[in-house]
């Protein structure tokens, strides 16, 4: 996922979207890392009982925004947060024009053991945790003139933005195409229910991952039938 959006900040075809620093799109590594939202590695006790786990470190996650982040999130009227919970990727936008938490989210929980807040329990938290690193990060002063609306506070009624069902596997793709279609009020490109072009996406986000410099497979140590594709894509 990281290398997809990667690729899109400077693809010419895709980075468009991005250039103007009024819409940022942040990796993942923000939610489940820098703020160590980690679903996966709750701490408990001896019974396997959760426990709370450490206070936030906020210098510490300030010192990782500043190698990895170079975007200036106090500019930008829409940050978008992808994040990975429970093997299901949503998007969390920080919507200045509205002053409105917005989440994009194409599971239907209708007939699961788990309700969509629940799921999305920590949205305050992970508010709160952004607020207070931003601060560290550009200064309480730069922070305050910003006009920051009260993250956390929108988090406690934040708004689920209309996302259609997604097929088996495939939140990833339908978070990508919100976070890339979103303008702060609509997605302004008809994404279907189960749609029929997934396929296309799947096959754009291998080529991406793929091609991409970071991939550290040399070519011929790819199975022949990718080879082949690579010969076809090179012709």
């Amino acid at each position: 996922m990281d290398l997809v959006i990667n690729y899109w900040k400077g693809s010419p075809e895709c980075n468009h979207v991005y250039k103007s620093g009024d819409r940022v799109l942040l990796s993942p590594y923000v939610i489940n890392y820098l703020l160590e939202i980690d679903p996966y590695h709750r701490p408990v006790d001896e019974d396997g009982q959760e426990v709370p786990g450490p206070p936030f470190n906020v210098k510490l996650a300030a010192q990782k925004f500043k190698l990895y982040i170079k975007e200036n999130l106090l500019a930008a009227n829409l940050i978008m947060l992808p994040y990975w919970n429970l093997n299901h990727f949503t998007l969390y936008t920080m919507n200045k024009y509205r002053e409105s938490l917005d989440i994009h989210d194409s599971w239907r929980y209708t007939g699961r053991n788990l309700s969509r807040n629940r799921f999305h329990g920590e949205r305050v938290e992970i508010m709160s945790m952004m607020s207070l690193l931003m601060k560290e990060v550009y200064g309480e002063a730069g922070y305050n003139s910003s006009r920051q609306p009260r993250w956390e506070h929108l988090a406690d009624r934040c708004s689920y933005a209309k996302m259609p069902e997604q097929g088996v596997n495939e939140c990833g793709f339908y978070m990508l195409k919100a976070a890339y279609l979103y303008d702060g009020t609509k997605l302004v490109e008809e994404v279907k229910k189960r749609d029929p072009h997934s396929a296309y996406w799947k096959a754009e986000c291998l080529f991406y991952v793929l091609f991409h410099p970071s991939n550290e497979v040399r070519r011929d140590q790819w199975p022949r039938e990718m080879a082949d594709i690579a010969k076809l894509l090179q012709a």
